[in-house]
């Protein structure tokens, strides 16, 4: 008879994590070495993510989880991560209500992963996850290795007029590995127009107004949430025979005759888009003692991702560019200093917001994709 109260001297788990991030940058400053380039300033950041992650499991025979034989178990990991960013600006006021700023990025990012492990009946677990060759008897045994990559270049361009009127436009340029050769690479450009309606004359003598500011926008982003490797396909044997000669196995990307026919590839996976429009205005009243927000915006977006089932119903779920979406929301935020004090403040803050989003058409023109548990219907939200 087994006493669980023992267990504690049975078994051995223990985890080791160690981890490190860091962040250095470096910037420099043309203007100060020649009155020319005055504006003119360079930088470059690199943050970096080491993880070391080890887990070992020791089993004895005697106790409820050895069940009678001592099991070994030790799976080791790491990660590397790191991000390189290299900046330049320039900024410029001309004739006093003109001014200028640029600024221009070039940006990289890498992941890399890599595990192993193995489960094994051992001669002693009290030799720990040292010695998992000793019966030669494993159980269990797998590697894995991870990694994905991003490429960036982005330009921004603001003007503003007299501390009244704002213009920002930019273009931004994305590269993903995780997606299909071919379709890596996107361009998401943007505009942003500001009026500062308290600044005109006319609003001089609204004095309890402090801040009244009324924006408008547009711009593209997109989506790349997919996993590594997700449009490659996976190989799976197969036993060919030759004439009289014993089956000889071979291997290709997916056999539909299969019970569990690996996942198919896809080659032309690209990212999910949004076109986005906004309208919103921010205001200030008695000093900022009353402030908030109003936006409205709404959005379309197509190439949405999802997992669907493949054409071929013996085939698993595969992740494509599926159809389009369109909704709209609402936001409000009131931030209120109700009572302000040499010794007692006391504020409060408000906020509302709404969304609503609707599925407009999905590829193939069918009316609905079902996957597992989830599913696509026209006319339904996406969520639903």
């Amino acid at each position: 008879i087994i006493n669980p109260i023992d267990e504690l001297k049975y078994n051995t788990n223990k985890r080791t994590n160690f981890r490190i991030n860091g962040s250095a940058y470096a910037q420099f400053d043309f203007g100060k070495v020649w009155k020319p380039l005055e504006g003119l300033q360079y930088r470059i950041q690199f943050g970096p993510e080491l993880q070391y992650y080890r887990l070992g499991i020791a089993n004895a025979a005697d106790g409820i989880n050895g069940d009678g034989r001592n099991i070994a178990q030790y799976n080791p990991s790491n990660k590397v991560s790191w991000t390189l960013d290299n900046l330049v600006y320039y900024n410029k006021t001309i004739a006093k209500n003109h001014r200028i700023g640029v600024t221009l990025l070039q940006s990289a990012s890498s992941y890399h992963s890599e595990n192993g492990n193995i489960k094994a009946y051992v001669a002693s677990a009290e030799e720990l996850w040292w010695n998992t060759s000793s019966l030669g008897n494993p159980q269990a045994y797998s590697t894995g290795l991870t990694e994905t990559s991003l490429a960036s270049y982005m330009a921004r361009v603001n003007y503003t007029y007299a501390d009244k009127y704002m213009l920002t436009a930019s273009v931004r340029s994305d590269g993903a590995s995780q997606l299909s050769d071919g379709h890596k690479w996107a361009s998401f450009p943007s505009v942003a127009l500001g009026w500062r309606i308290d600044q005109e004359k006319f609003m001089q003598k609204a004095d309890f107004i402090s801040n009244l500011k009324l924006r408008l926008g547009y711009g593209i982003s997109g989506n790349y949430a997919v996993s590594a490797y997700a449009t490659q396909g996976a190989v799976q044997s197969n036993y060919y025979a030759w004439g009289s000669m014993d089956p000889t196995v071979g291997y290709l990307p997916s056999d539909a005759s299969a019970k569990n026919p690996n996942k198919m590839a896809n080659l032309d996976l690209g990212w999910e888009k949004t076109k986005q429009w906004n309208i919103g205005l921010d205001f200030g009243f008695f000093d900022g003692r009353i402030s908030g927000s109003v936006d409205y915006y709404w959005n379309h977006t197509y190439d949405l991702l999802f997992y669907k089932t493949a054409p071929a119903s013996s085939f698993p779920t595969v992740i494509d560019n599926i159809g389009k979406t369109k909704g709209q929301g609402l936001e409000v935020s009131l931030m209120t200093d109700i009572i302000r004090t040499k010794d007692f403040d006391w504020t409060a803050n408000w906020s509302y917001s709404h969304f609503k989003d609707e599925i407009t058409e999905l590829t193939g023109g069918v009316d609905k994709y079902v996957s597992g548990t989830k599913g696509l219907f026209v006319g339904n939200r996406v969520n639903a």
